[in-house]
Formats: structure tokens, sequence, C-alpha cells
């Protein structure tokens, strides 16, 4: 994705100076590749990367937002958060609910749908069930993006306009099988 997306980003900034536009945050585009920028700021949201050891650009980590099927196709289509219903956003140390984005991939072998769910009441979403669970935005973890060791989530302070990277089914078992232990 860097690969692309930071050359895309420099051609755009080459593209706009030479119309005469200034753009503020000319030196970020320049050299991170970005999402969208902030509605409340100038300075645009960077993907964390790592640069491999042949020399390319990787996005560091992916984080996964799970919503409703609708609500998962209205994020997508929008490029936008904000259908991300209350419930399901995370209640943070201001008083404020904000974006709750969880390291646990769709396609897990290890975890449920039922541990999402726990998951999400961990971090005080306790109106989430598993019917809640049905669909996945994939979304680059960027520096405006923190980790709450307390909740066991990520959280970004902003909801609003956003790159959706990729939308997912959730293919997570129900419950995981219990491992029979040797007692038995």
């Amino acid at each position: 994705m860097n690969d692309v997306l930071l050359p895309a980003q420099r051609g755009w900034l080459e593209l706009a100076q030479a119309c005469g536009l200034e753009a503020d945050s000319a030196a970020q585009l320049a050299t991170h590749p970005c999402t969208d920028h902030s509605n409340s700021s100038n300075r645009f949201e960077q993907i964390e990367t790592t640069v491999t050891s042949t020399g390319r650009w990787t996005v560091r980590q992916l984080l996964y937002i799970y919503v409703p099927k609708e609500v998962g196709q209205a994020c997508q289509k929008g490029q936008s958060l904000d259908p991300i219903p209350i419930y399901m956003r995370v209640l943070d140390h201001d008083g404020r609910r904000k974006m709750l984005a969880v390291d646990i991939p769709p396609y897990a072998a290890n975890t449920s749908v039922e541990e999402v769910v726990k998951t999400y009441r961990s971090a005080e979403c306790l109106s989430v069930e598993a019917k809640d669970i049905a669909c996945c935005l994939v979304i680059a973890k960027s520096d405006w993006t923190r980790y709450d060791q307390q909740k066991g989530v990520f959280i970004r302070d902003e909801l609003g306009s956003f790159d959706v990277v990729a939308i997912a089914p959730v293919l997570l078992p129900s419950t995981l099988p219990e491992v029979a232990s040797d007692d038995d």
C-alpha cells in the first residue's frame, strides 16, 4: 500500500504546487503515507509504517473495527466512521465516545465472535451482542491511534472521514470448542 500511496501523494503535491496551491502539510505529504486530515486541524494523520530489509514501506499494523453489516457498508461507501453506532464506541477518560478498534482479524483461528464481544464489553460497550459482529472494517494504524492497555483496545479520538482499507465478512466461529482437560 505504501509503495503506491506515498508516490501518489507526492504526485498530487507536485501538481498542486504547479497550479500555485500551497499545502500547509506539504512536508508531511512528501515524506509519510497519510490518511485523511482532521476537520479540526491542517495536520494529516500519518499511517504507521516500517521499512523492510528490501527498502519497501509496509503498514506496521492493521486494525479491525467490528460492526453490523449495514454499518460496515455505510462506512466503506462514505469513507467515514460516523455510521458506527454510539453503543459500539469506547467511552474514553474525557467522557467522549470514540472509535474502538482491535488487533483481532476476522479470520483468526484462535478466537471467536464471543471473544470479540467480550473485548467490546470490557471496553464498556456493554450493549454489543454477537449479532453486531457481522462485518469488519480494516484500517491502518496511524499516529492518531493509541492503545489503551487497561481496556485492551485501540482508540482514535475522532470519527468522521477516514480511509477504510477494506471491508470483510467475519469468519470467526460463534464460540471456541471446549478443550478437554487432563482430568476427563
